[in-house]
C-alpha cells in the first residue's frame, strides 16, 4: 500500500511493475480512468480468459479510497 505521500505518477510506475511482473494477469490495455484509477483489460492465463482489472491510483486520497475501493468491491 501506498503512503499518502507518493505522488501519483510514481505509484502508477509501481502498479505497472506489480501488474508487469505477475505471473497470473497479462496486461492488455487500458478500457478506462477515473479519479479513483483505472480499469485494465487483462488476461487470466490461470483461467484462460479476458477479464477487467481496476487499479486503484489513491494519490492524494490515500487511505480513503482505497477503503471506497474496498467498499465497492463488496
Amino acid at each position: 500500500m501506498s503512503s499518502g505521500n507518493e505522488r501519483p505518477g510514481e505509484l502508477r510506475k509501481r502498479l505497472a511493475a506489480r501488474l508487469a511482473s505477475s505471473t497470473r494477469y497479462q496486461p492488455l490495455q487500458e478500457i478506462a480512468h477515473g479519479a479513483m484509477g483505472r480499469i485494465l483489460k487483462v488476461r487470466d492465463l490461470e483461467l484462460g480468459r479476458e477479464v477487467a482489472m481496476k487499479v486503484v491510483d489513491p494519490g492524494e486520497g490515500g487511505e480513503r479510497l482505497l477503503a471506497r475501493f474496498l467498499e465497492e468491491a463488496q
